[in-house]
């Protein structure tokens, strides 16, 4: 990818050869996030072009993503892969979640989040407005209420990820699986997909305690939403590729190379 400091805006610049360029452009243009037009997305260290890179390929061709770690009772194959989607809220004000990757098989609703660099930049406190507050968030999401009180009060103790965006992002997966939505009745699953790039942002080395550290804080937060309706579950990139290049269908390990030899040290 570039690193010119102005960012081209050849969307083609960011992306894989062979992956659905108009597909992408016209997911990016209806979504909030503006990753084209600011230029984010042909950043070296954007999450969303590792991402779009590495299920791009499946948005023309959804039943040939393989089920992802954790996820294998969701009766796959997946009948629809989004990028930059957008999540229903239980209300009609403000701006609704954006899950990166938001995939739906026969029974289940799958919204992953990926990160790359975020986790080990300096993090303020969590944004909450009153509004979370505002509604019955039922029996079925008693934990994640419980994580949205401690994050609000600033216990909930965690450093590398964004427990107030998950939590956020799990409200949003409950709401479009409830009765009534077009995917009621379906399973949510939110999966936290991280990368283990060698160095941060600014090039400092990032030693295994790190990621070990961060991957314990997914693992304590998995623990304290467990038994929810909306699932969680932790998966890193290097695991993820791992599963494609041990297919046996040509195209995906070639493309799970791919990915490897774009982003480097990197993921």
């Amino acid at each position: 990818m570039s690193s010119s400091s102005t960012p081209p805006r050849d969307i083609g610049d960011a992306l894989l050869w062979g992956l659905p360029v108009h597909a992408i452009e016209a997911a990016l243009g209806s979504a909030d996030g503006n990753e084209i037009g600011s230029g984010k997305l042909f950043s070296p260290q954007s999450s969303a072009a590792l991402a779009i890179n590495a299920f791009g390929v499946f948005i023309d061709r959804p039943g040939a993503l393989p089920s992802l770690p954790g996820t294998e009772d969701l009766g796959w194959p997946a009948t629809s892969v989004r990028i930059e989607a957008p999540l229903p809220f239980p209300w009609h004000r403000g701006r609704k979640p954006n899950l990166d990757i938001l995939i739906e098989t026969a029974t289940g609703l799958i919204g992953v989040e990926s990160k790359r660099f975020e986790p080990f930049d300096t993090h303020g406190a969590p944004s909450w407005s009153d509004t979370y507050w505002s509604v019955d968030w039922t029996p079925d999401l008693a934990r994640h209420a419980l994580m949205r009180d401690a994050s609000r009060a600033g216990e909930a103790g965690f450093v590398h990820i964004e427990e107030a965006q998950l939590v956020k992002h799990a409200l949003g997966l409950a709401t479009a699986t409830a009765p009534g939505q077009a995917a009621g009745g379906k399973t949510p699953w939110l999966v936290h997909l991280r990368a283990e790039p060698e160095v941060d942002r600014r090039g400092r080395p990032l030693d295994t305690d790190k990621h070990a550290r961060h991957g314990a804080e997914v693992a304590r937060y998995g623990a304290a939403v467990a038994g929810d309706r909306v699932r969680f579950v932790g998966v890193t990139y290097a695991e993820l590729l791992s599963v494609w290049q041990r297919s046996e269908v040509p195209q995906l390990r070639a493309h799970a190379a791919a990915i490897r030899a774009f982003f480097g040290s990197a993921i």
